[in-house]
């Protein structure tokens, strides 16, 4: 074989060679499947936040966590459904209701069908504020205009931080009511005591009916539970043959026909009907309730 002939078939190879390169190329290299995973894909986005109340009893339970809740929207922003993930169940209705009322965009969304997201309410509660008379004596909102809570959102997070409380203890709560019946005595009223829970009430019940008798300025209170709270029954007489009956709960009463409510809901102050009466209101298993002011013949036997 020749030297030239040999040197053409060289040339004849690296030729090849050379064209088969530039079919290999990084770029034609890349797989199909993963050049089409670089498309933009559809973005659920919301636009305007329906801002969300903190539950007022999870606030008072102090309950507080995350709800995450998955958003589908349509290509138009339209809702087509809202569920819950998870979270605290006394959350989770609220984070519902505002997520159902919000307005959602759905970013290159174009022809595709309902596109999914995740969503977080984060529920939050600060640390208690210090005990103090100020604190613990302002007005009580309503219960159904519950405090507004600031809302912020971040993307997909909403964080609604409900306004700081007040940890005032059972005992502080009830000076309350002891503060209320002296007022209505009087400085020089009868002290006819306070009967704790499981206490004997014998004494004070006398010292009550005595001064009642007499026209006597006087009080008494007459400490008792309720299934989540701590209740106490008083009664002041103010000298001119008037009486009141003082109730005290904890956790503070709501709107009742006839019934005054004070200091900062915790005291429901009534006049007892004359000839005034104190009876007690037996449960059906022969367990003292509670204490009331009512005509009719005394219930409470004569000790």
């Amino acid at each position: 074989m020749r030297l030239m002939e040999i040197n053409l078939r060289r040339l004849g190879i690296v030729l090849v060679l050379a064209n088969v390169g530039l079919f290999l190329t990084p770029h034609n290299l890349i797989p199909q499947g993963e050049a089409k995973g670089q498309e933009i894909k559809g973005q659920v986005v919301l636009s305007k936040l329906f801002p969300p109340n903190y539950p007022p009893l999870a606030r008072q339970a102090r309950i507080f966590g995350d709800v995450h809740l998955k958003v589908s929207i349509h290509s138009d922003g339209s809702i087509n459904s809202v569920t819950v993930i998870d979270g605290p169940p006394m959350l989770r209705q609220a984070a519902l209701d505002s997520a159902r009322q919000s307005h959602f965009d759905c970013e290159h969304c174009e022809g595709s069908g309902p596109v999914e997201r995740t969503f977080t309410y984060s529920f939050q509660i600060p640390e208690q504020k210090p005990v103090d008379s100020s604190c613990c004596l302002e007005e009580r909102v309503p219960p159904d205009k519950p405090p507004s809570a600031p809302v912020s959102q971040s993307d997909e997070l909403i964080t609604i931080t409900t306004p700081a409380m007040c940890e005032c203890s059972d005992e502080y709560l009830g000076t309350l009511m002891d503060r209320r019946m002296r007022l209505i005595a009087g400085n020089d009223a009868l002290d006819c005591g306070r009967v704790k829970l499981n206490g004997d009430p014998k004494a004070s019940l006398r010292c009550a009916r005595q001064a009642i008798s007499k026209n006597r300025a006087f009080f008494v209170r007459l400490d008792s539970a309720g299934i989540d709270s701590s209740l106490s029954d008083g009664f002041a007489g103010d000298g001119s043959g008037n009486v009141y009956s003082v109730a005290f709960d904890s956790l503070g009463w709501g709107p009742s026909p006839g019934i005054e409510i004070l200091d900062n809901r915790h005291d429901a102050v009534e006049i007892c009907p004359k000839p005034v009466r104190i009876r007690k209101e037996m449960s059906s298993k022969g367990v003292v309730m509670r204490y009331r002011c009512t005509p009719g013949e005394v219930t409470v036997p004569d000790w």
